[in-house]
C-alpha cells in the first residue's frame, strides 16, 4: 500500500493508535509528545491517505490488513 509506505515512522505509529480509537490526548501521552504534535501527525497521516476522518483511515487500514492476509494465505 503506497500510502503506508509514504508515512514516517511516527505517522505509522499514530495511524495504528488511531485505528485503536485513541484520542489525540491519548496518542500524545503514549508517544510522549504534546497534544499539538499528536494532532499534526494525525493530520499528516489522514492527508497522505487522502481521507478527512479517522473512521475512514480505520476502514482503509482494516480493509488493507484483511486483503493482505488473504494474499499471504494464497501464496
Amino acid at each position: 500500500m503506497q500510502c503506508w509506505i509514504s508515512l514516517t515512522p511516527r505517522e505509522r505509529e499514530v495511524a495504528v493508535l488511531v485505528c485503536q480509537n485513541y484520542t489525540d490526548s491519548q496518542i500524545a501521552e503514549v508517544m510522549m509528545v504534546s497534544p499539538e504534535t499528536a494532532r499534526t501527525h494525525v493530520r499528516a497521516a489522514l492527508r497522505k491517505f487522502g481521507v478527512q476522518k479517522r473512521a475512514e483511515l480505520r476502514w482503509l487500514l482494516a480493509d488493507w490488513q484483511f486483503t493482505r492476509k488473504d494474499v499471504e494465505m494464497d501464496g
